[in-house]
């Protein structure tokens, strides 16, 4: 049985299933599955124990907490306050290729006809597009170095 169906039948989440899995509560099978005829007893057993109730408290202010943190994100959507991360990354893009391509006009307009002048402004451009490029490169890396360790939207 998968970790969601077992969380189904306990009445926790799959999330729960697998830290009870973690700290040797409820075991494992060798393909990574569960026998509801093993874990149900021994998932009791564990409510049975001392200290027990606190964990499982716990684990409900836990589940209470994200039920209203997801709530809030509705409403702010509903309301119009708030922006799918698809919809917000189109933007920027879009925002930054008109500011890239207003950056390649400067030279010309204000060097006009002189052509050292035009040079100066075309590096100071050229060097403001590296800074950029190499902030937009750090950021990108961090954002993938936060999804390998499950913090996907840590940023967001």
């Amino acid at each position: 049985m998968t970790a969601t169906s077992l969380g189904s039948l306990l009445g926790i989440t799959r999330q729960a299933v697998s830290k009870l899995a973690a700290e040797g509560i409820i075991a494992r099978l060798p393909d990574g599955r569960f026998d509801a005829t093993d874990a149900v007893p021994r998932y009791v057993r564990h409510l049975k124990r001392p200290g027990a109730k606190a964990s499982v408290s716990a684990v409900n202010a836990e589940l209470r907490d994200a039920q209203v943190r997801l709530a809030r994100l509705k409403v702010a959507q509903f309301e119009g306050r708030f922006m799918e991360r698809s919809d917000h990354e189109e933007f920027c893009t879009e925002i930054a290729g008109h500011f890239i391509a207003g950056l390649h006009e400067l030279p010309a307009a204000i060097g006009g006809r002189d052509l050292a002048l035009r040079r100066k402004v075309d590096e100071a451009v050229y060097r403001l597009r590296e800074r950029m490029s190499q902030e937009f490169e750090k950021r990108a890396a961090e954002q993938a170095a936060r999804e390998m360790r499950g913090e996907a939207d840590a940023g967001t």
